[in-house]
């Protein structure tokens, strides 16, 4: 249909470029009040002096900056204190299945039949084979993923807590799960990445907090030209010419060398990856509807692209790929086009299941918005007033430092020498001609004493703070009141504990869903071979044999992984070995009895195990 590249780049490509950086505008546009209130919620955690004075965003820029212009650190505070208590250490991610159905002699027929019972014995032989296999197989995906937490670059405990912290300031973490490659190795694993909300953006049409009714999410990538043609496989020096902005090694480099302004070029470029539900391109009259109709047919609504402002043709699939001696079939065009993990990574159709390939934590959804609240951003109003009220106190102590001192101009000179000497006893010697008393002479001026007031309304805007996100005293190990009832003691915990155990099992929930991903992409591009120092050589001839013609749409709807919210918060130590003593008398003398009886010792030794985790007691 097009006689050359640059023909289908003008008239298809580049008005289909167009259409979707327009769409990012839109969406960019939908997340303008998530992206200023997260904000202004990381300045207070980074807890950056005098940025409230400085920003326009705060009194229009008209409030004159303080002598001390002082910002109070309760938003660290807030994410110190319940980070740890979110996730603390790594979770125990098991996977299982999903089928429950149990086999009776029953259901074959009249269980008195002889032949009805032979082949109830069969088939329930068969069944109990098979499930005891796929047991094997939910074992070893287990230790797989309890073992690429720790092993994947930067651990998932670094990438789980940055996004943890990033959802207590600004309302939403990410972990996108990804494959990678170690240097010198060609052995593929697989882990859950972090980045920053700030570079994902969403369907502006969508409505609701789950992004059901999402067409696209899109993530935006900045890197160096040279790194981006590697990535997409174009010829260097495709992209020369597209860049967006410089690199800091590129400002040295020119700077190093003198080069002038108008010499510089651009050498990082901005690309955006989006991931459609709604097909390549809008069906819309501004393009070509043969070529919209003709990918619609060959792909479908989920389709991948990746676009740069400035280039006009999708990275993913250049126009030089339609043409030349071996042009795109359909196949090819499938390919091109289909999802991926993060990056431009491995394939990795996900919409299969449907899901989005990143998994978001968030607390606080909003009605009829995928954007959800930041559990800061009810208290900002007392935040800004405790810094203005403080700063202001502060000033007006300052102030109140100075002595003023009143005399007659004739004693002037006396008093100055006298009170410019750093000794504790100042002599001051009055001329003999100045008659009246010493207070006519030399009198002190008292200045205001700075209002008690204003520290009355700081201690009520901090205890409404601490309301508004979450904040207790008892957090802090304080207890302004003494507690003398038990009873008191329980109900106040239990009321405190509310907003961290929801906390908690949003994190549990959002971990299940980030390690459900992690195991689907394992098993469409995990290899045995490479799993063999883990599962063994029989183990990974298993993995292998189940994973390799695996059809996908059923393990998606047989397996789950899942993690506990109790498995990733600190563990309280105290109670569970008050629990484990309280046991003891009861289950020790039975677990030894039964342990001498059979001469099966694993419950004994799990009890035994369970009392030295409590106390922090392990095998040397």
């Amino acid at each position: 249909m097009y006689s050359s590249p640059e023909n289908m780049q003008s008239q298809f490509y580049g008005p289909l470029v167009n259409v979707w950086m327009e769409r990012i505008r839109a969406a960019q546009a939908s997340k303008s009040r998530f992206d200023d209130v997260g904000k202004i919620c990381n300045d207070f955690y980074e807890s950056q002096k005098g940025f409230m004075w400085k920003s326009k965003e705060y009194f229009n820029g008209q409030m004159p900056e303080p002598r001390f212009a002082i910002c109070i650190a309760k938003a660290f505070e807030f994410v110190a204190i319940y980070g740890p208590h979110l996730f603390w250490q790594y979770a125990d991610r098991s996977v299982t299945s999903q089928r429950q159905l149990e086999l009776t002699p029953d259901l074959f027929g009249d269980p008195n039949d002889p032949e009805v019972q032979q082949a109830a014995q069969q088939f329930m032989a068969e069944d109990q084979a098979d499930h005891a296999y796929h047991e094997f197989i939910n074992e070893m995906m287990s230790i797989y993923l309890n073992w690429s937490q720790r092993e994947q670059p930067g651990t998932l405990m670094q990438h789980g807590m940055m996004a943890i912290i990033e959802s207590l300031i600004k309302g939403m973490g990410l972990l996108w799960p990804e494959t990678y490659v170690m240097p010198g190795s060609e052995d593929v694993y697989t882990r859950l990445n972090y980045d920053s909300v700030d570079n994902l953006l969403i369907d502006p049409d969508c409505k609701d907090p789950l992004w059901e009714t999402a067409g696209y999410i899109v993530r935006r990538h900045f890197n160096p030209i040279w790194q981006v043609e590697r990535k997409f496989g174009l010829e260097r020096g495709t992209l020369d010419g597209k860049g967006t902005a410089h690199s800091s090694e590129s400002m040295a480099r020119q700077n190093a060398s003198q080069e002038t302004i108008g010499g510089r070029t651009f050498d990082c470029i901005e690309w955006y990856e989006i991931w459609s539900k709604v097909g390549v391109g809008p069906r819309t009259n501004k393009l070509n509807h043969h070529m919209v109709d003709m990918f619609d047919d060959a792909i479908g609504d989920f389709a991948y692209l990746c676009i740069s402002p400035n280039v006009q043709f999708p990275l993913n699939a250049p126009t030089h790929n339609y043409f030349g001696d071996a042009p795109a079939g359909i196949e090819d065009i499938k390919q091109m086009f289909r999802w991926r993990c993060a990056g431009y990574g491995d394939d990795f159709e996900i919409w299969r299941d449907g899901r989005w390939p990143v998994s978001w934590l968030s607390y606080n959804p909003v009605d009829k918005s995928p954007w959800p609240m930041a559990p800061l951003s009810p208290g900002l109003g007392e935040l800004i007033a405790i810094n203005v009220l403080t700063s202001s106190y502060v000033d007006q102590a300052w102030e109140n430092r100075k002595r003023i001192i009143a005399c007659a101009q004739s004693a002037f000179s006396q008093l100055e020498e006298a009170l410019s000497k750093d000794r504790s006893t100042a002599i001051v010697k009055l001329n003999d001609n100045i008659h009246g008393s010493i207070n006519e002479i030399m009198q002190m001026l008292d200045r205001p004493m700075a209002q008690g007031d204003q520290l009355q309304a700081m201690q009520i805007l901090s205890e409404n703070f601490n309301r508004r996100v979450g904040l207790n005293e008892l957090q802090y190990g304080e207890s302004r009141t003494q507690i003398r009832v038990a009873a008191d003691s329980r109900q106040k915990t239990e009321a405190l504990s509310i907003r961290p155990q929801k906390m908690s099992g949003d994190v549990a929930r959002w971990m299940t869903d980030a390690s459900q991903k992690e195991m689907f992409l394992a098993a469409m591009r995990g290899e045995g071979q490479s799993l063999s120092h883990l599962l063994g050589t029989v183990g990974a001839q298993h993995w292998d044999q189940f994973f390799e013609d695996l059809d996908i749409n059923q393990f998606m709807r047989e397996s789950k992984a899942s993690v506990a919210a109790s498995e990733i918060r600190r563990p309280n130590k105290e109670r569970d070995t008050a629990n484990i003593q309280s046991l003891q008398q009861y289950l020790l003398p039975m677990l030894q009895s039964f342990a001498q009886a059979t001469g099966n010792t694993e419950p004994l030794n799990v009890f035994l195990s369970q009392m030295g985790e409590a106390m922090d007691m392990h095998e040397p």
